[in-house]
């Protein structure tokens, strides 16, 4: 089933067996994406130097900060 056919379907056929189908690939898709993202992050955030001029650490920090927080709302998608 596709979102198309989902949206056409009539309210008979509401979370019958196929859009139960549909529904858990695209929560199964989705959890695929948040943990994709959440090794990413973690993958970057041990890539991030350690810069020796000042203005540097700022902008590392900075980016430490964001991606931290971006891998903390991912996981807490998570079950």
């Amino acid at each position: 089933m596709t979102r198309d056919e989902l949206l056409l379907a009539p309210e008979s056929d509401y979370m019958n067996e196929a859009q139960l189908v549909f529904f858990k690939a695209l929560l199964l898709a989705q959890l695929e994406e948040c943990n994709e993202r959440v090794e990413g992050g973690k993958a970057h955030l041990a890539e991030l130097e350690r810069p020796i001029d000042v203005a540097d650490v700022a902008s590392i920090e900075e980016e430490r900060m964001t991606l931290l927080h971006l891998i903390d709302r991912d996981r807490r998608m998570l079950p």
